[in-house]
């Protein structure tokens, strides 16, 4: 099994799980209603972290597994939701049959994987004819629009993901993971995610401090000084940031 990566060992503690969950609530029902969630057999929730989609999952009446490769995460997920089973794998090498599961989701881990389209393969592999994938929410902080300028922290974020080994792009290219494995998209959107002043005056601390986890410690002075600049902007009540997030929903028809 692959050792866990820098960024792993950094993953959102549940509040924030938890928090940025319930940016995407609304969409999340729709996509249970366009599936036909409560009629689905078993699910797995692949990249469940500390298990805040794997939890609600299970409410639906199906039987839910939750695969993460990071045990620290696996740990605090099996605490939580006792009633759920957890495994620690990696999502591109499952150790699972083929046509095992009537759907799998993910959410916010694209991202981070050295090789998604083995993930999409697998995903295709597992899926029972008829089965879905769906990628409830995955960002793309190159395509960030942000104002005013002194502010836009865009360039922060790609280096960020970058170093951690991360794809700063993922959310564009889920159409062609899909088609490359032989699944078909049925439904793909962008999550409303614009945040004006107001929302940040809420956000913005914790988001931040999500930021300083995974940026350089010699980088303090210059982001302390973008910071400064958000928080004129929020106070002037001008800042603006679009980042776009992508949902996806893709079935095994053949």
């Amino acid at each position: 099994m692959k050792k866990e990566s820098d960024f792993s060992k950094k993953f959102l503690s549940v509040e924030d799980e938890i928090r940025q969950a319930s940016w995407y609530c609304s969409y999340r029902k729709e996509i249970y209603r366009k599936i036909g969630l409560r009629h689905l057999k078993n699910i797995l929730d692949a990249g469940c972290s500390a298990g805040a989609i794997t939890e609600e999952l299970g409410k639906w009446g199906s039987e839910v597994i939750g695969v993460d490769l990071r045990k620290g995460a696996i740990e605090i997920a099996k605490a939580r939701t006792p009633s759920s089973k957890f495994l620690v794998c990696n999502i591109e090498d499952m150790p699972f049959c083929a046509e095992s599961f009537d759907a799998i989701t993910t959410a916010f881990t694209i991202m981070w994987l050295k090789n998604p389209e083995k993930f999409f393969k697998e995903s295709y592999r597992i899926l029972r004819k008829g089965g879905y994938l769906v990628i409830f929410a995955e960002p793309d902080y190159e395509g960030l629009i942000e104002f005013p300028p002194d502010s836009a922290c865009r360039e922060v974020y790609v280096k960020a993901i970058k170093k951690q080994g991360g794809d700063s792009s993922s959310g564009r290219k889920l159409c062609k993971y899909i088609f490359q494995a032989g699944l078909k998209v049925i439904q793909m959107g962008v999550i409303d995610s614009v945040w004006t002043p107001e929302r940040w005056k809420v956000e913005e601390e914790k988001e931040f401090f999500l930021l300083l986890k995974f940026i350089s410690p010699d980088e303090g002075e210059s982001i302390n000084q973008l910071r400064k600049e958000r928080e004129k902007s929020i106070k002037r009540g001008e800042i603006f940031f679009f980042l776009p997030i992508f949902y996806a929903v893709a079935i095994k028809d053949k």
